[in-house]
């Protein structure tokens, strides 16, 4: 099965919406029936967009409002860290699905897609089950969205998958440590914490939580969510060390951690309520880019090191052409210049030096500044044709104070001078 893992998102807009599902009505360790969920306070968000994140093929044509799902890569990270907490943490046994992991996912995503979007039980289930043969993807049967489903109904719809890729597709059977019963009820509940705006790790956080005994949250952060004040920041080669302030409820604890080792926390690793985290950028010498993250809960803070070294370059024109000698005219009015650039845009300054080396009367050095130069007032001091040289630096300055220098030796004539 090749099913794209990104959505095909068109354009957004604000609508209000209604509330979805929340909440295990039991035991989250050991999920033994389906079970009626109860109805939480969560906003879902909405977006307008093509029914399903397969490529781009078959468009909604009444362009639905559909409630948005997460990314299929990211569903399916979840689907593998729920695997792996059946195995290492519940010690569950082994059994066996006709369903590989990447095929639950895709499906009942689907599957919850249409009944959020207004689609019955039956009606989302004969809707998936076409597409699983080929068909067209439908559009979604409503413009308002609905809460998530009991999970009574999503169960029978994985029982009904299972015999799709049984009797129909005729799949051979693959291990999984998570029974049927325990896939559909969390990750319902992953597809209930991202409708609610939540991301990746903190619905996969607050799901895998569960599975080990925590309660249900009806939000992703409450009264302990963690923001940070400047979550994306850039740095250039130099680095340098940075405040931010961290913002929560008050008692509300937080650990603050590097995943780089260029990347450190001076101060604030920890701390109770709003306060302050301090971390400093090692200078960076190597050209290119590098990212790290600091994460303080739920927040992230994203660090971005770029090293592109300014540099100064330069070009003689005549009649707007570059040329590497030019005629000055023996009026000394002419249409020659230099004109200078930098690597970077924020250049503030372009410094020039030039060293007119003559055949008469001994060298004479000059300083300009600007962009462009025109040679045309250089000094008209040799006798009859001639053609001289000279030697131009273009020193240029950045915003941040950073400069480069390039030289060149170029060379004139001037026809018909001083005779």
């Amino acid at each position: 099965m090749n099913i794209t893992t990104s959505f095909s998102l068109r354009r957004f807009i604000s609508i209000a919406v209604i509330v979805v599902t929340a909440g295990c009505s039991q035991s989250p360790r050991t999920p033994t029936a389906p079970s009626q969920a109860e109805r939480g306070s969560a906003s879902a968000s909405l977006v307008e967009r093509p029914p399903s994140d397969r490529t781009d093929v078959v468009l909604d044509p009444f362009r639905t409002l559909d409630v948005v799902f997460p990314p299929r890569d990211q569903s399916l990270r979840f689907r593998q860290e729920l695997e792996a907490i059946y195995r290492d943490v519940l010690h569950r046994s082994a059994t066996s699905s006709f369903v590989d992991l990447e095929g639950t996912i895709v499906w009942t995503q689907e599957y919850l897609r249409y009944r959020v979007n207004g689609c019955s039980h039956a009606v989302a289930t004969q809707r998936v089950m076409s597409i699983i043969d080929g068909g067209a993807i439908p559009p979604v049967c409503s413009t308002t969205s609905t809460p998530f489903p009991p999970r009574n109904e999503p169960f029978q719809f994985r029982q009904d998958l299972e015999a799709k890729y049984r009797d129909t597709l005729r799949r051979s059977p693959t291990s999984t440590f998570v029974d049927t019963e325990g896939d559909i009820v969390w990750t319902q509940e992953y597809f209930r914490y991202r409708t609610m705006s939540c991301t990746d790790s903190q619905a996969s956080a607050r799901v895998l939580e569960q599975v080990q005994g925590a309660p249900p949250s009806s939000t992703c952060g409450g009264a302990c969510a963690i923001t940070v004040s400047e979550p994306t920041v850039t740095f250039d080669e130099r680095g340098d060390s940075r405040s931010v302030t961290i913002t929560t409820g008050a008692g509300c604890s937080w650990n603050a951690t590097s995943d780089s080792s260029w990347l450190t926390i001076i101060s604030g690793a920890s701390g109770s309520g709003t306060g302050t985290l301090r971390y400093n950028v090692a200078p960076f010498s190597s050209p290119g880019s590098r990212t790290g993250t600091i994460t303080v809960g739920d927040a992230t803070i994203s660090v971005r090191q770029v090293n592109d070294p300014i540099s100064a370059s330069f070009v003689m024109r005549q009649g707007g052409a570059v040329v590497g000698s030019c005629n000055l005219g023996g009026s000394g009015a002419s249409n020659c210049s230099l004109d200078g650039t930098g690597s970077r845009g924020a250049i503030t300054s372009y410094r020039w030096n030039t060293t007119h080396f003559r055949t008469t009367g001994g060298n004479v050095s000059n300083s300009y500044s600007g962009a462009t130069v025109n040679l045309g007032s250089i000094s008209c001091t040799v006798q009859g044709n001639s053609s001289e040289r000279f030697d131009v630096m273009l020193t240029v300055t950045d915003s941040a104070g950073r400069s480069a220098s390039s030289t060149q030796n170029l060379s004139f004539s001037r026809a018909g001078c001083g005779t």
